[in-house]
């Protein structure tokens, strides 16, 4: 593994898969800007055309090098806009956790075909939603559901980080330490979203919490030599810090407020713990690597010299 896979700024975030974004963005926003002026038959006659290119290319170029795993990605999400398209048109009254679970079902094996890391992403974040989305449109708590769906959803996103490391040794594409890394970023940002929502009751104040933690990390990883594994310590102490305080907000009219207090510190220390050993671990992995890349480069520039 070579010290260019530990970054986002890898190749996998390259200007590739930058545009590979920036076009599938511009697909989703034509069909929402146009939507009334376009009749049924082209809004479904494009989807599929887009989907049956994406693939026969990504065919062509091949499913285990880079353009064709962008495409194979492109397709996968042309579905699930086809999906929402389809649903829109037809009525089916379907509820949309059923389209996102279909969706993410059928995107299963795609992620086994390309073994590219924005597939995985992809596959794990959908799947996510779609458990989101039932809990709300299916479960309704009469007490604390916020907090409960981000805990919930946290711990989803710590076992498929857990899959993600047991399946390391035999798919070496999920080796790359910056998917480890973004997976338990992720993982947090459920828990800090649902702690604002908690506290606020106003789905903008999460929107905009969440969109200023990460542009608020983005400037510190480019002004701060890019340490990404400490701004996500700090986004897991500030994740546990405000879920415990929603925690409790939530419960200080219950009773027992001693109760609620110790309770809270015993949640607050063991997720605290269990967050910090992970990533901990991550980060000696991440020196070990720069050792080693540094210690390379010395001997390669002695080889050259002698």
């Amino acid at each position: 593994m070579t010290i260019d896979s530990l970054h986002v700024t890898s190749r996998y975030s390259n200007t590739t898969d930058t545009a590979i974004a920036l076009f599938l963005l511009g697909i989703v926003f034509f069909f929402a800007y146009n939507w009334h002026a376009m009749p049924k038959w082209s809004k479904l006659a494009l989807l599929e055309g887009a989907m049956l290119v994406s693939f026969a290319l990504a065919a062509v170029l091949g499913i285990k090098r880079l353009p064709g795993q962008c495409l194979l990605l492109a397709g996968t999400v042309f579905i699930g806009v086809f999906f929402a398209v389809f649903g829109q048109i037809y009525q089916t009254g379907a509820d949309a956790w059923q389209l996102f679970a279909l969706w993410a079902l059928l995107m299963l094996g795609f992620v086994g075909l390309s073994r590219f890391p924005g597939q995985w992403i992809l596959q794990w974040s959908i799947t996510g939603l779609a458990l989101l989305l039932w809990m709300q449109q299916t479960i309704h708590w009469n007490y604390g559901e916020y907090w409960i769906r981000g805990l919930i959803m946290a711990l989803y996103t710590l076992g498929i980080w857990t899959l993600q490391i047991l399946l390391t040794r035999r798919y070496r594409w999920l080796s790359v330490l910056w998917l480890r890394v973004l997976t338990l970023f992720i993982g947090h940002l459920w828990l800090f979203s649902a702690a604002v929502i908690a506290l606020f009751d106003d789905n903008v104040v999460v929107l905009f919490t969440v969109v200023t933690l990460v542009a608020g990390l983005l400037w510190w990883h480019w002004q701060k030599g890019r340490d990404l594994l400490s701004q996500v310590i700090g986004a897991v102490t500030l994740a546990m810090l405000i879920w415990a305080l929603s925690l409790y907000v939530s419960t200080r009219d219950s009773g027992d407020v001693i109760g609620i207090a110790v309770v809270m510190l015993m949640v607050t220390v063991g997720l605290s713990v269990g967050c910090y050993k992970a990533v901990i671990a991550l980060k000696k992995q991440y020196a070990d690597y720069h050792m080693g890349h540094h210690t390379g480069k010395r001997t390669r520039g002695v080889s050259n010299e002698q």
